[in-house]
């Protein structure tokens, strides 16, 4: 491992590290509003008497809404990924009583037929709907304090610019400025956002333990390497339509695993493949407590990546000994991945 480093400093332009890029912990209340639609219909199951708890629980009668009914409806098939999306780039509610969604931003979503764009503009206008209705400017206000403190919290204790420094070298991108949001009313999770507009990488972040933990140090930097790794991972590998095409049928031994975990088809199969094969590597560069080997241990035998120590391998080998670019690095490890046997 040790010669692999020398090779990945000598080798990187250096220019990556000429200027660090800034990390900040920020709240979002659109995002914190998305959190407690969430928890009306699939609570989180945090102790009812937890301080938090009781600001979330302060107007039950919004669990039963004919706003919140119809938002389910109308959203219930659509995944949290998108959601989450949906509420980072939308204005901060409440929103205009005229505001529509524009068709960029609808197909940006996945929005594309003007039937789609419809739903999309109803749903919107029923969050807005729903936000007046259920007091949550009120709840957001009670939140304040445990923002607070979680913000400081995360602040003192967020991963050292090594780690983003080392995401930067390895993923031959830098972003302006690293996000993290937490979000207090949701179940332990984690999303990314790649921000280009702004050239901003964001990482929600829901609690790390029951009852509004995010005191897990391993955790933490775990899911900051791992969430902020979509930013520089997944539009690299969906431009690889001819590879991907030729690897889908690894999908069918592991459909089941997969689906249970949310990634439904080989194109979310495969990026987790690669976010979670640079989150091993990352942790490989930047921690001599093995770290990495853990990960690697827990994400094959039990979550199911089965193909996660070849792309490992193969990531190492090209990246950071062949010193061929990210997306190069990707597009051999596919190659390599459609010529293995099942």
């Amino acid at each position: 491992m040790r010669t692999i480093i020398v090779f990945f400093v000598i080798f990187i332009p250096i220019q990556f590290f000429s200027q660090q890029s800034k990390v900040s912990v920020d709240f979002n209340k659109n995002i914190e509003f998305l959190g407690y639609i969430i928890e009306q219909g699939d609570p989180a199951g945090n102790d009812k008497n937890h301080p938090i708890s009781i600001i979330i629980d302060k107007f039950p009668e919004n669990k039963t809404s004919k706003t919140l009914y119809k938002l389910f409806d109308l959203a219930g098939d659509i995944d949290y990924s998108t959601l989450v999306h949906l509420m980072y780039f939308l204005p901060e509610f409440p929103l205009k009583d005229d505001y529509t969604v524009s068709e960029e931003f609808a197909c940006f979503l996945g929005f594309d037929s003007e039937n789609e764009r419809n739903r999309l503009d109803i749903i919107v206008s029923e969050l807005n709907n729903y936000y007046t209705e259920s007091s949550f400017s009120e709840i957001w206000k009670g939140l304040k304090p445990y923002v607070k403190n979680v913000q400081s919290s995360l602040e003192e204790n967020k991963p050292n610019y090594e780690v983003f420094n080392r995401m930067e070298l390895f993923y031959q991108y830098k972003f302006n400025h690293y996000s993290i949001q937490p979000i207090l009313t949701l179940w332990q999770a984690g999303f990314g956002i790649r921000d280009l507009e702004n050239n901003k990488a964001v990482f929600i972040l829901g609690p790390l333990n029951p009852n509004y933990d995010f005191n897990n140090e391993q955790a933490f930097i775990n899911l900051t390497i791992h969430e902020f790794g979509h930013s520089f991972v997944n539009h690299v590998l969906l431009e690889n339509k001819r590879q991907l095409s030729r690897t889908k049928h690894f999908f069918e031994p592991i459909q089941d695993a997969m689906t249970s975990q949310g990634y439904s088809d080989w194109e979310t199969c495969i990026i987790e493949h690669f976010v979670r094969a640079g989150e091993v590597i990352i942790r490989e560069l930047v921690d001599s407590k093995n770290q990495h080997e853990l990960l690697l241990i827990d994400y094959s035998e039990n979550r199911k990546f089965i193909y996660l120590e070849f792309i490992v391998e193969k990531l190492k080998f090209y990246r950071l000994i062949k010193n061929y670019s990210y997306k190069e690095s990707t597009i051999a490890t596919l190659n390599d991945l459609a010529q293995m046997k099942d």
